[in-house]
Formats: structure tokens, sequence, C-alpha cells
């Protein structure tokens, strides 16, 4: 008797314990990694040595702080590799969630570990697990790191020095890599016209990561092999690049990036399903309501609704092609226009809605999905953007996952949400989490 109840005992104490949700989520994390194996670039960095940096920056890439940890990782016992990202991707859900959840409501802590394992991890694997974490989880991971000491003075927080080392560490590591530069730059820098006219005066803090992001970012446009990897990759990968005009790229920049959200599907489902259920409870117009209820639909008939789609209207599986278009895609003919406009009608929604549900008390969900957004834009100005593949599409998830939590800590802060909510709410993220994480084990060495 007196074991049982020391054991109830325990196991209460464990319930009760706010880190609970994220050592869950490492242990889920890092259980699926066990399987995982060196492929693709990791047998690469594993062979080369650190004086071929030099050689990098002149033909290939600036980004050699990230590779100067790559090569370090890639040297070692892959376990190595595989306890540090694990360790990694918890962090970033744990930074995540002190950025929107400083009440620390359990359930949305809880359904923020959750969301973590419906990101697609499947694309950290198309250049080698280890080369390909390093150059885009760990950015992501760090880049939001780097925000710490804004977020604990915006909660009216302490920082100590320790904390500021780290966070400054994560910033030069962040903005190596060039979406996460252009990231950190931008919002640093709406930090700081925003400080500026609240407080009429400068966040140190915020200066130097924006000193930071400038540095990396001159470094990144003169570095010289930057300059010749385009040349490289164009011949390569996509011949006709060089021949687009700015709005031929700019439509690269935004049809491609709404047919990777379309072929994930769940992500922009379940963002869609959310900004609904947020505009719902805080639209005063009818209008507003109406523009998000058609958005769901529209969203759920391109998603899971495809079949029934084209089965019903035929003429859309000409659209779904040239969506589906790598190489060669280019503005010809009118039926080019439909995706296009089509594209920039669910982002305005999409956008349109969280409007709707922060109103202006709030821009910063709204600045980070736009932030996501064009992180992914950019990608329509470089010619590997096919031959990089789903990859630099994270920071977009990213931010997707974010303005969902955003939206979820409102709904409970503000009591909007009942008992039987709560259960339809974890029900579809379990659902999806568990259907995400089953579909990356079948493939993770495919």
């Amino acid at each position: 008797m007196k074991e049982t109840k020391k054991q109830n005992l325990w196991i209460k104490k464990l319930r009760k314990n706010k880190y609970l949700p994220f050592i869950l989520l490492f242990i889920t994390i890092a259980f699926i990694h066990i399987f995982m194996k060196n492929i693709g670039d990791d047998g690469y960095f594993k062979s080369i040595n650190f004086h071929e940096l030099i050689i990098r920056y002149k033909s290939w890439s600036s980004r050699v702080v990230i590779e100067f940890f790559l090569i370090i990782i890639a040297k070692q016992n892959i376990n190595i590799w595989k306890i540090i990202d694990s360790i990694v991707y918890t962090l970033l859900a744990i930074t995540t969630l002190k950025l929107v959840n400083p009440k620390k409501i359990k359930a949305v802590t809880y359904l923020g570990c959750l969301l973590f394992l419906c990101y697609p991890y499947l694309d950290m694997n198309t250049a080698g697990w280890v080369a390909t974490t390093c150059n885009y989880l760990w950015c992501a991971s760090f880049g939001i790191l780097s925000f710490l000491p804004l977020i604990n003075k915006e909660q009216q927080k302490t920082t100590n020095k320790i904390t500021y080392l780290l966070s400054l560490l994560a910033c030069i590591y962040a903005t190596n890599q060039e979406q996460m530069c252009a990231i950190i730059f931008g919002m640093n820098l709406l930090y700081l016209i925003y400080h500026i006219y609240k407080e009429k005066k400068l966040n140190s803090y915020n200066v130097m990561s924006l000193l930071i992001s400038i540095i990396s970012m001159i470094f990144i446009f003169t570095c010289p092999g930057n300059a010749s990897r385009t040349i490289k990759e164009t011949k390569a990968w996509f011949p006709e690049f060089k021949n687009y005009s700015l709005a031929q790229k700019i439509y690269l920049g935004i049809v491609p990036t709404v047919n990777v959200l379309l072929k994930n599907q769940y992500i922009l489902l379940l963002f869609t399903i959310f900004l609904g259920i947020g505009v719902m409870n805080y639209a005063k117009e009818k209008s507003s309501k109406i523009i998000a209820s058609t958005t769901v639909i529209i969203i759920s008939l391109l998603t899971i609704g495809k079949g029934f789609l084209i089965e019903m209207f035929p003429k859309f599986q000409e659209i779904f092609t040239i969506f589906n278009q790598n190489q060669g895609l280019i503005l010809k003919g009118k039926v080019s226009i439909i995706p296009l406009c089509l594209s920039i009608v669910i982002i305005c929604a999409l956008l349109y809605m969280i409007l709707v549900i922060f109103q202006k008390q709030k821009l910063l969900p709204f600045f980070i999905f736009t932030a996501g957004l064009c992180s992914r834009f950019i990608m329509g100005f470089s010619p590997t953007i096919f031959a990089s593949n789903t990859r630099t599409a994270i920071f977009l998830y990213l931010s997707m996952i974010i303005v969902i939590l955003y939206v979820v800590e409102k709904l409970y802060k503000d009591k909007k949400i009942n008992s039987t909510q709560e259960i339809w709410i974890f029900g579809l993220i379990i659902a999806y989490a568990l259907f995400n994480y089953i579909n990356t084990f079948i493939n993770i060495n495919v």
C-alpha cells in the first residue's frame, strides 16, 4: 500500500511538472531519430577538413559559420547528432511557447508540443539529415532563441548575462543562413521602430542583433562563392532561370509557395481552420465571417477535397498541373494567371483573417506570418528553388505553427473554449500529429 501511494504521488508530481510536455516531445522526437542514417551531403562534410571552408567560401557558399559546426558534427558518431538535434528541436518548441504563451496555460503548452509533431520532418532529409538540419532546423531554433532577451523585456522579465551571450551566439549562427538572416533583420528592424515610437529610446540588445544581421547580409551578398554557385546551379538545375523577368520571378516565388502548402495539405488546413475558429469568435462584422467560412471551404477543397473537386470539375486538373510544374514555370497563356490569382486570394484571405482576430492591439502574429511567407517568396529569385526541395519552407511552417498557437492562447485566455470544443481541438491536432509521425517513421529511410 505504501509503495502504491508513493507511485501515485510521483505520478501526480510528474503531471504537474511544467516541463512534462517538452520531456514527452523530446522522447518522441528522439525515438524517431534512432532510425535515421547518414545520407546525401552528410558523407561529404564528414570527409572534408576546415581549410576547405575557405575554398567553399570562394566557390560555393557564405555559410562558413554553419558549415564549421556541420563539419564537427558530421565527423562524430551519428548518435551525437541524434541527441543534439532532438535537443535543438525541443528547444525550438520551448522558446516558441515562451513567446506565445507567457501565462503558461497548460493546454496551450501541450497543444504546442503536438503542433511541432505536425511539422513534416521528412523535409530535413532532402540533402542529408545532418546537413539539412544544421542549415535549416537549427537556424530556425537559434533564430527564435536570438529573440529571447526581447521576449523577456516585453513580458517584463529579467535576462541574465548568460542568456544574453547565448542569444547573441545563436543570432550569429542563425543569420549565416540567408532566409533566417532576412527574418531576423526584418523583425529586429520592426522592433527598433516600435521601441523608438513607444519608449523614445533604443534597446541595446535589439541594436546589436540588428547590426549582426546587417553584417551577415553584407557578408552573404559580397561572398564570391554565392555568385559562383548561382551560375553553376542555374546551369545544372534551371537553365531557363537566367532569362526570367522580374514578373516571372515573383510568380515563381508566389505560386510554388502556395503549391508547397497545398501538397502538405494538413498544416495549411489546420492553420485555416484555427483562423476560421478565431474569426467566428472575434469578428464583429458578418462579412468577415463569410470570408473566413469561404476560405476554409476553398482550402478544404484544394487539399483533402482535391479528388472530389477534379471529379466534379475536370478543368481543375489543368490548374493543379500548373501548380505542380517545376522547371519551365513561366507566365504564358491565360490559364497560368489562374493559379497566381488563386494564390494571391488565399494569401490575402489568411492575412485578413489574422487581422480580424487580433485587430490593431496585437500585430505580431500578422508580421510573423508575413515574415514566414516572405522567407519562402524570396526563393523565387534563386535558381535552386526546386533543387532545394521543400526544406526551404521550414520558416513558413514555423510561422504558421506560431500563429495557430497565438489564436489558441487568445481563445483560452478569453475563455472562449468549453470542454467539448477542447476535446475537438485536441482530437484534431492529435490525429494529424499521429498521422504525420507514422508517415515520417514509415518513410524515414526510403
